[in-house]
């Protein structure tokens, strides 16, 4: 059997012993005999870095090379070309500098000036980004998209649920929201409430994502509303793209455009998502140092709140010392720092699982066994015909959610309107936690038992 390390391999040598990400998954796909599974794209990448010693996760043979960002050659031969991105050139402007990664072209007898064509990878000029690198690690950061992944697996673009997932993304990467209307959001840091970081206008999806109608661009309403705040920034998006402008300037913007935002998020590509996060990281003025530890000059949480990340483990900590006097369930979990804790339900690919997030907490069922929808679909089905049974069991009514268009399933309850937020309710809504969760398994453990 052909492996993917053997096809990509293959696929360089027929792009002539190097190749962007792209070019090799085309290749790939053209030349694979063996059928591509869901996430290719992710085999595909995690075969290169698995040979390759230019990567952290480099454990096999060493048969890639890294030449730039997103750019891999056979280690073994040695380019007849450079790069296929070269080093950013810095761009004079009589209003503002741009880094383009975008090459040059060279017109030595043209009069007319150099035009420098929009990309998604222009970002905003060098020193700004240096001074606002995430403070994150590359594996917390890919745990975050990890964690937005999650939520989109439970979300479709054509459902009315889909703004509310857009806000958890903001959610996720560290901002409170203030819904103006349905177009337009405030976003607030999470440890800072009292300064506006930035505007977003929300695009249904279908929709034009330039112009609301002919003669009048998106943009210029976000514009608009931002100026009307007297805010430095402004974020477009309908949840598949995003595009972010920086009005720090009167007399110029920047825009930095990622339109294949839903394909970095479900594939988790994390060295586009990177440069997202630091761009947020930017927006909320978060600057390469560590956050102060709580209780350091003072025990008081309001004025010095520790990040989210510290919070979700003190929460998670407290829960499972809890939880342990009740319940074995999860006796065997390790608090992190993710929205989630869950536990194996005795069967593969069926999960229970403790969740917080900023204005809400919920308990559910989780059934996902990767790449078996059909698998997760029949299992629903198996339990949504005890229904009745299992909500009398628990004592209340649950939300079934089929989610027929995505892997997953879930049967969730909902306990509450506050969250991770509310510290002042956190261990009455522990103990809410802790309750419904042992009423649920002991509800669902006979059902569960009996399946194949």
């Amino acid at each position: 059997m052909v492996t993917m390390v053997q096809d990509v391999i293959q696929a360089l040598k027929n792009l002539g012993g190097q190749g962007t990400l792209n070019q090799i998954y085309a290749e790939v796909e053209r030349i694979r005999i063996i059928p591509l599974t869901v996430n290719w794209k992710a085999h595909i990448r995690g075969a290169i870095e698995d040979h390759s010693s230019d990567s952290r996760a480099f454990k096999g043979t060493d048969h890639f090379r890294k030449l730039d960002r997103g750019v891999w050659a056979l280690r073994d031969q040695v380019p007849k070309e450079p790069p296929l991105h070269p080093k950013p050139i810095p761009v004079e402007s009589s209003s503002s500098e741009y880094i383009s990664t975008e090459p040059l072209p060279i017109r030595p007898s043209s009069p007319e000036p150099l035009a420098i064509k929009p990309v998604s990878t222009t970002i905003p000029r060098k020193p700004a980004v240096q001074a606002y690198l995430p403070v994150e690690s590359l594996e917390e950061i890919a745990n975050i998209l990890r964690t937005i992944n999650q939520y989109r697996e439970y979300q479709s673009p054509d459902s009315p649920e889909w703004s509310d997932y857009i806000k958890d993304v903001f959610h996720i990467l560290g901002f409170s929201t203030q819904t103006i209307n349905p177009r337009i959001v405030k976003l607030y840091a999470m440890d800072s409430s009292d300064k506006i970081r930035a505007i977003a206008s929300f695009i249904r999806p279908g929709e034009n994502f330039e112009e609301i109608v002919p003669g009048l661009s998106w943009e210029s309403h976000l514009f608009l509303s931002a100026h009307y705040e007297e805010i430095e920034w402004g974020i477009l998006t309908d949840g598949l793209q995003l595009k972010i402008f920086d009005y720090k300037r009167n007399e110029s913007k920047q825009i930095s455009h990622w339109p294949d935002l839903d394909g970095i998020i479900r594939e988790e590509r994390i060295e586009p998502f990177f440069d997202i996060y630091k761009m947020f990281s930017s927006i909320k003025g978060k600057q390469g140092k560590p956050p102060a530890k709580p209780g350091k000059g003072g025990d008081s949480r309001e004025k010095d709140e520790p990040a989210r990340p510290l919070r979700r483990f003190e929460f998670w900590q407290q829960l499972l010392a809890k939880a342990k006097t009740k319940t074995n369930l999860h006796a065997g979990r390790s608090p992190g720092n993710k929205h989630y804790v869950n536990a194996g339900a005795g069967k593969t690919g069926i999960y229970y699982t403790y969740e917080v997030r900023m204005e809400d907490a919920q308990i559910h069922l989780y059934i996902y066994h990767r790449g078996e929808a059909e698998w997760n679909k029949r299992i629903f089905n198996v339990l949504f015909q005890h229904k009745e049974e299992i909500e009398q069991a628990f004592g209340d009514s649950l939300d079934w959610q089929l989610l027929s268009d995505k892997y997953a399933c879930r049967i969730r309850y909902v306990l509450t309107d506050y969250g991770i937020n509310s510290l002042d309710y956190w261990d009455e809504l522990q103990n809410q936690m802790i309750d419904a969760m042992v009423r649920f398994e002991k509800a669902f453990r006979p059902f569960i038992n009996q399946l194949d």
